[in-house]
């Protein structure tokens, strides 16, 4: 991606923020946080009750050499926060689910109307019967 365009059409149910910024260049960067996370300098976010905040920061004082002045730039982090996976992908949807329904019991879904496939999601240890 070089670049992100102008976008012209803006559609009813689309909610514009303006910033105030003068033409030209902006930076800005996402962080994909905690639900109750609020960073110190101004900011919008998108919170997910009970599961994550999605914040964008604008960040005027970054400073661009003057050669990519019109490039779109992508930075982060070389490490994360820990060194080794945390959880394994059947955990982490267990419990993303769990959080998704604020429980720590079982969660069952009804059949979908498709293929009337009935998913449940819990400790990989639990008895079904």
């Amino acid at each position: 991606m070089n670049s992100l365009d102008l976008c012209d059409l803006v559609k009813d149910t689309d909610h514009v923020i303006d910033i105030g910024l003068p033409d030209g260049r902006v930076n800005f960067e996402i962080l994909i946080a905690p639900n109750d996370f609020v960073p110190e300098e101004p900011h919008f976010s998108v919170r997910y009750e009970g599961l994550l905040s999605v914040i964008v920061v604008l960040r005027p004082e970054i400073t661009v050499p003057i050669d990519l002045k019109d490039a779109f730039i992508v930075l982060g982090p070389k490490a994360g926060l820990f060194e080794e996976q945390q959880l394994d992908n059947q955990d982490a949807l267990i419990k993303f689910h769990q959080k998704l329904n604020s429980t720590q019991d079982l969660v069952l879904y009804s059949p979908n109307e498709s293929w009337g496939v009935q998913n449940y999601y819990g400790s990989k240890n639990a008895m079904c019967s």
